[in-house]
């Protein structure tokens, strides 16, 4: 093995070690792996990676409300992925700028986003992402008390995932769709839905299951209080 292929290697498995960390909520840990990665990924000039890696580290970011970071890790994506013509990548980095908008409290800008995102990403064919914005969408809507919208969006999100065999991301949008239901006062319709979605997520081992169970037991206590 080369020189350039031991250090592509271990950039990926760097790459590796903080997607497992960030899944886990190990955010700062998480960090640290991705600057190893992006570092070796920039002295090999693997844009592809680096682009990637970026697109990462902009996701920590966010979720620890570091914004300004997030968005010159988003730009610089978006940059590198806009070069390479990586259509993934551009819609991809599109939707966290929607995500980026929503946690700032800029909503109608994040709708704006969000309705650009779904447009590119039906130009490229990339279903999955529509699936994961309409799911975002169906929130803004749900918090605007605009159940009926938000419920169109969770139903077309969770339409398109089966589809697309997309499991977790489908049980995710049912774990939504069943506080869309607690919130209407439709606790059996929500105990159903987050129950269900929460047998796929433990069987599949996914670390979303963990809040999900905090979820469910909230719907029992008020299923037998009622």
């Amino acid at each position: 093995m080369t020189d350039h292929e031991k250090n592509l290697a271990r950039a990926k498995e760097l790459f590796t070690l903080g997607t497992i960390a960030q899944d886990q909520g190990w955010y700062p840990e998480a960090n640290g792996y991705y600057l190893e990665s992006l570092s070796i990924s920039q002295e090999l000039g693997i844009q592809s990676n680096i682009a990637l890696t970026l697109h990462q580290l902009g996701n920590i970011s966010l979720r620890l409300g570091k914004f300004d970071d997030a968005r010159d890790c988003y730009k610089r994506s978006n940059d590198i992925y806009s070069i390479l013509d990586d259509k993934t990548g551009i819609a991809s980095v599109s939707h966290q700028f929607g995500l980026l908008a929503q946690r700032q409290g800029k909503i109608t800008q994040a709708v704006k986003i969000y309705e650009d995102t779904i447009s590119l990403s039906r130009e490229f064919g990339l279903n999955r992402q529509i699936g994961s914005t309409l799911h975002q969408l169906g929130k803004i809507a749900q918090a605007r008390g605009e159940f009926h919208k938000a419920r169109d969006f969770y139903e077309d999100a969770i339409a398109i995932k089966t589809k697309l065999s997309a499991n977790e991301g489908v049980a995710i949008t049912k774990v939504q769709l069943g506080l869309l239901d607690e919130e209407v006062g439709n606790l059996d319709e929500a105990f159903r839905n987050v129950n269900g979605a929460l047998e796929t997520l433990e069987s599949i081992g996914s670390p979303v299951a963990r809040h999900v169970k905090e979820d469910l037991k909230r719907l029992q206590q008020k299923l037998d209080g009622s």
